[in-house]
């Protein structure tokens, strides 16, 4: 069995996390399953060390964080380029399953070069399935039927979020970002509901083990900003903010993968000219998940480690990237608006986030006695994403209609 996977990004990591806690749920049931990624996107080099995936990469990546919140210029012939690498790959290695992330709902960009490539796995008999970390696609009002056509290309479109509830919350926040009423987003979903397949959200292997209530806690602050490629003041003023907390609280920074030398340089040298006691900084922490369970406050955007500060039930402080002033971000939004319904997190806007804001809004979590409801343990279902997306992939990769 030969399934593949295709994956573009702008040099943030959760997306990339996700599939590859797919590929271990798929493997940990299919171990002679092949695996094959094509990153179309710059090298990570972090990710390419997993043992059992061929890795391809596609030439000259067009996606980076300095284009992350616009379109970046394609010419024709770097489309044509990749159009080609793609196909001829597929064409030789003829998986059963293509999954492409996050496309069709997002990254338009990529159906040039994905086009030929769907018709070369059609040919040879092969499905695709998209995985779509939440309810959520970034296509305005009069582009949606380029969503629908490439959407007839799928044999199913996994969504990573229990059914009803992230949809929900995305619906209500999606008009902040003028584009689409909320009318036209949902109907987007109803449209395509024959082809959904909604997973609940995917944890780390092993992570969806019933965690252990009242579990004692490190005094240790963490604070991330995903992958790196947005939100640096998010760093910055949790550094400062460190100097007003309670001395006995220790700081762990993740900056994230994306982090430049320069960036970080600026970084490590905040926390030497102040003095910054008991801090440390990293580009890249690679069991995240175990640093989010062990600490007593989590500090950053609402990206994917949103599902995990859910799971755990963990004293959270808020901060969602925006993409510009003025600006909102829904599915970093609804994020937040859910992580402050269920438990009880703290939302802090980014535009005028200082050190002594970010400190106060820390503190009163440490000071906090009430332990949020950790919905690993009350709602178990809502994080079956890993295994339930394994199986529907595999499903496929067997079934010969």
């Amino acid at each position: 069995m030969k399934i593949a996977f295709y994956h573009n990004h702008k040099e943030d990591i959760g997306h990339m996390v996700h599939l590859l806690r797919i590929i271990a749920a798929i493997k940990e049931r299919s171990p002679l399953a092949r695996i094959f990624m094509f990153q179309a996107g710059k090298p990570q080099p972090l990710f390419e060390r997993t043992p059992g995936i061929t890795w391809l990469h596609l030439p000259r990546p067009f996606y980076s964080k300095a284009n992350y919140f616009s379109p970046p210029h394609i010419p024709p012939s770097l489309a044509a380029l990749r159009g080609r690498f793609l196909t001829r790959a597929l064409s030789r290695i003829r998986p059963d399953v293509l999954i492409t992330d996050f496309f069709p709902f997002g990254r338009r960009e990529c159906g040039i070069e994905l086009s030929p490539a769907f018709d070369a796995i059609r040919r040879q008999g092969g499905k695709i399935i998209a995985c779509v970390p939440m309810p959520y696609f970034t296509h305005s009002g009069e582009d949606i039927e380029e969503l629908v056509y490439f959407a007839k290309f799928y044999s199913k479109i996994l969504i990573h979020t229990p059914a009803r509830l992230d949809l929900g919350y995305m619906t209500r926040w999606i008009a902040a970002e003028r584009r689409v009423s909320p009318e036209i987003f949902l109907d987007v979903f109803s449209r395509l509901k024959r082809k959904l397949y909604f997973t609940g959200y995917v944890l780390p292997p092993g992570a969806a083990q019933e965690p252990a209530r009242g579990a004692p806690l490190d005094d240790t602050i963490l604070v991330h900003r995903g992958g790196g490629s947005t939100s640096p003041n998010i760093i910055t003023q949790a550094l400062l903010a460190k100097k007003l907390l309670p001395s006995r609280y220790s700081m762990l920074v993740a900056a994230g993968p994306a982090t430049d030398e320069e960036e970080m340089r600026g970084f490590k040298n905040l926390i030497r000219t102040n003095k910054i006691a008991a801090t440390a900084i990293r580009a890249f922490i690679p069991n995240l998940s175990k640093y989010i369970e062990r600490s007593a406050v989590c500090v950053g955007t609402a990206g994917g480690t949103a599902y995990e500060l859910l799971f755990y039930g963990k004293k959270s402080v808020v901060i969602p990237f925006t993409g510009g002033p003025g600006a909102r971000r829904a599915d970093q939004s609804a994020r937040a608006d859910l992580l402050e319904r269920l438990i009880g997190a703290t939302i802090l806007d980014y535009e005028s986030l200082t050190a002594e804001r970010l400190a106060r809004a820390i503190e009163q979590k440490l000071r906090c006695r009430a332990t949020p409801t950790p919905y690993g343990a009350t709602r178990a279902r809502w994080f079956e994403g890993g295994a339930r997306s394994a199986e529907m992939i595999l499903s496929h990769a067997q079934s010969k209609d």
